[in-house]
């Protein structure tokens, strides 16, 4: 029985291998998720980020500080992170707030590879596309 188990893992390796461009054990390798709040004029971002197997905790991030935290992907894609956030635009104005998807395996897997970087900034979440360049993703709720 355990012959038949090791032998069916290396048969969808060598599958992986050769049926898609990534290399299979992109799928095993380590990620590290970096959201930094680029917002002006000193404004604390609070983050509270998620996934289904458990809660990274809340953070209050200052301007340039950076919350990050490492997993690990799967064969199936199935890892997903979502942070609720939230900021005022003035002391004592209006809270923005928004939840977003911040990885998505089957998204983000090409596009970052083993580090996913968000940059917070007051017109939206931006992130790094296939290139490298940095676009908006995620707009805020108006």
């Amino acid at each position: 029985m355990a012959r038949c188990v090791l032998l069916l893992g290396v048969l969808v390796a060598l599958t992986l291998c050769q049926s898609s461009p990534v290399s299979a054990w992109q799928y095993l390798e380590k990620i590290t998720v970096f959201v930094t709040n680029n917002l002006e004029g000193g404004k604390i971002l609070t983050v509270h980020c998620k996934s289904k197997d458990g809660d990274l905790g809340v953070h209050a991030l200052s301007v340039e500080d950076t919350f990050q935290w490492t997993f690990s992907n799967n064969f199936s894609h199935t890892p997903l992170f979502w942070c609720d956030m939230e900021w005022k635009r003035s002391p004592g104005g209006e809270l923005v707030k928004g939840s977003f998807n911040i990885y998505r395996s089957d998204r983000d897997l090409d596009r970052c590879s083993d580090q996913c970087l968000w940059y917070v900034k007051e017109d939206a979440l931006y992130s790094g596309n296939a290139e490298g360049v940095l676009e908006p993703i995620y707009s805020w709720p108006k």
